[in-house]
């Protein structure tokens, strides 16, 4: 306990005579180096994994937290052992304390079961016994025992001993044992047990030692996980086994906690999907998509549970009339209403669970209220993809702007302060990134721990169904990395950011390259004239070229000035609406120089007048002129600045638009 004490206040000064015991064990802690003696259970036959205690997840983002992590993960691992007889009289002797100690006018197990109770309901019950399990042995053997000197009794001691022998083992290995030790032999209490989760589980009866979270997904049904596992992990029969098992939980089992129900809404991403699906989704590489997406959250999962597991914006106001919005594409929900049904339940269990124990204040209630509310409409237009019915052009403005939505939630979470809604600010906590990692499984006998990260979101290109025709759509998909690290080595996110940061992100899965291709140089070429275009629709209408200046060559944006300078005489300008923009070729002359073909569609509005408010002062401006929709084919040279691509010339087929239209 002092040590405890001593991680949570190190200004606390520890008593003289605990300073022997406490200080090797901090020290071993500071230095989280690896597996060594305890000086305080020194019976440990292969000591303590020090590494353990390196902050991780989002515990590293306060030094509050960063104490937080360490003093709990020293009640979370340390065992009174039932095999030990010193260890198990410690254990009485904790758990009389647990019942006779008052605490501010509570009961210490009163306080014990006010951080012990909320975070059952976040990951579940502890592995190993508890001091209220304890208990019940100690009522058997000694009573009611008055106080310490109650327990020196030896036959009493030896009744309290083998009660305590009967009780649950763990499931989970969650010490360093010597060769030929079990389960068994690691039973006994935890202050504040780690807990059992169920990938810990599917891990120890697999294969440990050469763990991979593929064999978390091939337990839980993924055809497709299992028939990536190496030769012996497939003719494993424990695999067969912990499928049947899962297969037969009913929805009670998996919704027993957020962590159970956080892995239950990815189950319908392992689902295969053949007849009666969409054509995208019954490829082997969308099914591998989905095996991609299922690790990607389950890797957030744990590193959000890390310490307990047994491992858009409104814009502002304007001066002037906006110019023409490029035509909109419609977005599309990925089609697994499941999913997004499982993801509002969890939403509304949390809501449920936290209120109820007085743990929800309204901001947050506020921001889980909405991503109910999210997951709920995209499951809804989910279900309406895939049984063939159009999406309400409502539906289709939700899907645009849903981000700014998500993004505000983000902030909410990442911040201290309130949440705000699309538009609100950051004002602090933990820096937006999908970029995290987490340990999931440590080997000391081969000093390495199996490590799951997440890296910058890829990009994903899907053809889909979208009024009537086949529509290339365009959104974010996890990069999924899984790597060994030494045992010393444990990683946080922000030395994983850094090391992606430097180039040296792992190799990914192998069995990803089925959808994944490498982003070729044509990319910031693409985006070069997407950006121009649209620089190019405001210039016209504001009668502006200069922020045309760092895109053009000196012959285009002289040609594009004299057109505004012409279209200023007149006292016009223009509202041009770019409806598509296709690429058809992209031609490398050598490192710097490129030529790309485009197919484009306009279509064009001339005013008399000026879109700046505080120049109309003959009125509005009136509509004199139209151009509907007409096709061109353009041709750009660009050369290459550093990292920034210019547009050298501008070649158009036809070389003119069509002339100006009556309105």
């Amino acid at each position: 306990f002092a040590l405890a004490v001593k991680l949570l206040n190190p200004d606390w000064p520890v008593p003289t005579g605990l300073a022997d015991l406490a200080e090797p064990d901090l020290a071993s802690i500071a230095a989280h180096a690896g597996a060594g003696p305890s000086a305080i259970f020194p019976s440990y036959p292969q000591g303590e994994d020090w590494s353990q205690y390196v902050p991780r997840g989002h515990y590293t983002t306060s030094e509050q937290l960063r104490r937080y992590f360490t003093a709990m993960m020293w009640h979370g691992r340390m065992t009174f052992r039932v095999a030990d007889a010193n260890e198990t009289r410690q254990a009485a002797l904790l758990t009389l304390a647990y019942q006779q100690t008052q605490v501010e006018g509570l009961s210490a197990a009163q306080v014990w079961a006010g951080i012990y109770e909320p975070t059952v309901f976040f990951v579940g019950r502890s592995d190993d016994l508890t001091p209220s399990e304890y208990g019940e042995a100690l009522a058997s053997a000694y009573g009611e025992p008055s106080g310490p000197s109650a327990l020196v009794d030896d036959a009493k001691f030896a009744a309290f001993s083998a009660a305590a022998a009967t009780l649950r083992a763990p499931q989970i290995m969650g010490m360093i044992v010597s060769e030929g030790e079990t389960l068994a032999d690691t039973k006994g209490l935890r202050l504040m047990g780690q807990r059992f989760v169920p990938d810990a589980f599917i891990f120890q009866n697999i294969n440990p030692d050469q763990p991979t979270s593929l064999q978390v997904f091939a337990a839980l049904g993924s055809d497709q996980a299992l028939g990536y596992l190496p030769s012996e992990d497939q003719a494993n029969p424990n695999v067969a086994k912990l499928r049947s098992t899962f297969q037969g939980y009913g929805e009670d089992v998996w919704t027993q906690n957020l962590y159970w129900s956080w892995m239950y809404s990815l189950l319908p991403l392992l689902e295969p999907t053949g007849e009666g699906y969409l054509q995208f989704m019954r490829s082997a590489a969308w099914q591998d998509k989905q095996l991609n997406t299922a690790l990607g959250s389950y890797t957030e999962l744990k590193r959000d549970t890390i310490l307990y597991a047994k491992q858009v914006y409104a814009e502002m106001g304007y001066d002037a009339l906006l110019p023409p919005d490029p035509e909109r594409p419609k977005g599309y929900v990925e089609p697994v209403p499941l999913l997004f049904q499982r993801i509002a339940a969890l939403t509304r269990m949390t809501i449920d669970g936290l209120d109820s124990r007085g743990l929800l204040d309204e901001n947050d209630k506020a921001a889980l209220s909405t991503m109910g509310e999210i997951a709920t409409r995209l499951g809804t237009m989910a279900a309406q993809e895939l049984n063939g019915q159009p999406l309400s052009a409502e539906d289709y403005e939700y899907i645009r702007f849903y981000g700014g939505q998500i993004e505000a939630l983000a902030f909410s979470a990442s911040d201290e302060g309130s949440y705000q809604g699309p538009g609100g600010t950051p004002e602090g906590g933990e820096p937006l990134q999908a970029a995290v990692v987490a340990d999931l499984v440590t080997n000391p006998a081969q000093n390495r721990v199996l490590e799951n990260g997440l890296g910058r979101v890829f990009e994903i290109y899907v053809v889909a169904p979208i009024g009537g025709k086949l529509v290339l759509t365009k959104g974010g998909v996890f990069s999924h990395y899984e790597f060994f690290q030494p045992l010393g080595e444990r990683l946080t996110d922000e030395a994983w950011r850094a090391q992606l940061d430097a180039g040296k992100a792992p190799p990914l899965a192998p069995w990803t390259s089925s959808f994944l291709v490498e982003q070729n140089s044509a990319g910031p070429l693409a985006d070069a004239i997407r950006v121009f275009n649209l620089a190019l629709v405001k210039a016209v209408w504001y009668s502006d070229a200069e922020p045309l200046a760092t895109m053009l060559g000196p012959t285009e944006l002289a040609d594009t000035q004299a057109y505004i300078d012409r279209l200023k005489v007149a006292r016009q300008f223009v509202g041009s609406k770019l409806i598509s923009l296709q690429f058809r070729s992209f031609d490398f002359q050598d490192a710097t120089h490129a030529v790309v073909t485009t197919r484009e569609i306009w279509s064009d509005e001339l005013y008399t007048g000026s879109p700046y408010f505080e120049a109309q002062t003959s009125g509005e401006p009136i509509l004199s002129g139209v151009r509907p929709a007409y096709t061109t084919d353009v041709t750009y040279t660009l050369h290459a600045e550093g990292e920034h691509w210019v547009i050298d010339t501008i070649v158009l087929n036809p070389e003119n638009p069509p002339t100006w239209q009556k309105p």
